[in-house]
């Protein structure tokens, strides 16, 4: 959650629109999620051609960003061209050996949007037996193997994990007592793995508890009765902090902003 990173950040990002002007590799991984995402809503729903409806995805997002004036490094290039392959080629493969059907999963609800609890947007909800699941997919367009294991460990006991086994669970008036990931990698080698993670009922509490003082203080920042503040820290494992510049070089100036390094874009639902 973007708060979390730093309640500053989301003020900038998602509620004043503002990204940097060029665009980073973890855009371009977001935009190839989204086509994976459409692809994979397509392909659980049975609805119609799931590269099709990936590819397309992927086209719309692209013209999007050069609208806003964002823009590609010339060292990026590659990267961002060889996305639509990537994307078709791991629908192809995921469809040949689809891991939630290999593990016996019944699919319930796909692409499920929750507003009541924080925007939560079920991927995959399913039964494992008499179980109530959830199943979130991972897009890596490349992940070199001897890193697989830390992946996968990242996900464990995350925020994700926690708001969406509560609010689905809550939705359905059930409890979930585990969580998938479905993991795909698309390069060097192609893999499609669920990897299982426990929600233990204390666990669950002390993050609901957690998240209902978050969101009390957002709720406050949103009617601009309390002032976000400062993070700690200014980047994490992918880099420097995005907005590093718009706070410390421009200082929020939104004038000086916009005519160097960043847009303002109306917000994507």
């Amino acid at each position: 959650m973007t708060w979390l990173r730093c309640p500053i950040l989301r003020t900038l990002e998602y509620k004043l629109g503002v990204r940097p002007r060029r665009m980073s590799k973890g855009d371009i991984a977001a935009i190839a999620g989204r086509g994976f995402a459409k692809a994979m809503e397509v392909y659980n729903l049975g609805t119609g051609d799931p590269i099709g409806s990936g590819l397309e995805e992927i086209a719309h997002s692209k013209t999007e960003c050069q609208d806003q004036g964002r823009y590609i490094a010339d060292w990026d290039l590659s990267y961002y061209s060889a996305m639509e392959d990537r994307v078709k080629r791991a629908v192809v493969k995921y469809v040949a050996n689809d891991p939630i059907k290999a593990r016996g999963l019944t699919i319930e609800d796909v692409e499920l949007v929750l507003p009541e609890h924080g925007m939560a947007r079920i991927d995959v909800g399913a039964r494992d037996a008499s179980r109530l699941v959830v199943v979130d997919y991972k897009l890596k367009l490349w992940l070199d193997s001897k890193y697989y294991d830390k992946e996968v460990e990242s996900y464990r006991n995350s925020w994700q994990q926690f708001h969406y086994a509560w609010a689905y669970g809550d939705h359905k008036q059930e409890p979930i007592n585990s969580y998938y990931i479905c993991l795909v990698v698309c390069e060097p080698r192609f893999s499609a793995k669920l990897h299982e993670y426990p929600v233990h009922p204390e666990s669950l509490q002390m993050w609901r508890e957690s998240a209902e003082r978050i969101w009390r203080q957002m709720d406050l920042e949103d009617l601009e009765m309390a002032q976000p503040w400062m993070a700690a820290l200014h980047e994490d494992k992918y880099g420097p902090c995005p907005m590093k510049d718009a706070c410390f070089t421009h200082r929020f100036d939104m004038n000086l902003m916009t005519q160097n390094d960043y847009v303002t874009i109306e917000k994507r639902d």
